[in-house]
């Protein structure tokens, strides 16, 4: 199983909307933080990647980032252009695979996310598959598909449009992140730098306070468990007051 990772942000796991084009990306966005993304139904209408702020079910706070929306084959040209915005799925803690399962092309959209993800090296970063646009489905298929998500890993069926589903999405984006990370309390000595430093790039939440005797740094975080591990020896039950 992958690792979940930390992004850019030392204080917040984030968490990145990919998808098909019109998958409906900016408009789960917009309804979960109100970010006023252009969402409108045309090709590349996110041009420039829109984070925001989302605090999760039971209180964890994490960055929520729209991307430009992909297409089959996309062409090598387009790749270069956007290079910079895909290469940032590399350091996603959480990809959010965003499908218009109300689409016909619905599997071959899920190959091509894939295809880019491997493209641009992120392909080992963890995937939360969601099955968009339930409410334009025939209630018959509405159905097969509720049921065919419960048995399917890593996957959940939603309305961004109508909200319908989004809180279990919300739910299940929180319950794997806490379920490979643990929040820690320590005390590094000066000679740990490279441990800290490993502790920055990939924890998040991360509080940092130096002793007054000069015995090193105390820091709070949230941290993958092979760095929780790592870091078992210098747990601390005291933190500097602010």
């Amino acid at each position: 199983r992958a690792q979940l990772r930390v992004g850019r942000s030392d204080k917040y796991p984030t968490v990145t909307i990919v998808g098909y084009t019109n998958a409906g990306k900016s408009t789960l966005l917009n309804h979960l933080c109100d970010a006023g993304v252009i969402a409108e139904d045309m090709l590349f209408a996110t041009l420039d990647p829109t984070t925001r702020k989302v605090e999760l079910p039971d209180g964890l706070e994490v960055l929520l980032t729209d991307t430009v929306g992909f297409i089959q084959k996309l062409p090598t040209t387009l790749v270069a252009a956007f290079k910079s915005t895909l290469e940032e799925l590399q350091e996603a803690t959480l990809i959010i695979n965003l499908v218009d399962i109300s689409s016909k092309g619905a599997r071959a959209q899920m190959r091509a996310v894939e295809s880019i993800l491997a493209e641009v090296g992120a392909e080992d970063v963890p995937v939360l598959n969601v099955w968009n646009k339930m409410d334009a489905l025939p209630p018959h298929k509405l159905q097969q598909l509720k049921m065919r998500s419960q048995f399917t890993e890593d996957t959940v069926l939603i309305s961004a449009l109508t909200g319908s589903g989004v809180e279990d999405m919300l739910s299940f984006i929180e319950q794997k992140l806490q379920g490979d990370m643990k929040r820690v309390q320590v005390l590094l000595p000066w000679s740990e730098g490279g441990l800290l430093n490993e502790l920055h790039e990939r924890g998040s939440d991360v509080e940092e306070a130096y002793g007054t005797q000069g015995e090193g740094t105390y820091v709070k975080a949230l941290v993958p468990n092979s760095v929780a591990n790592k870091l078992k020896d210098y747990a601390t039950a005291s933190f500097p007051e602010a």
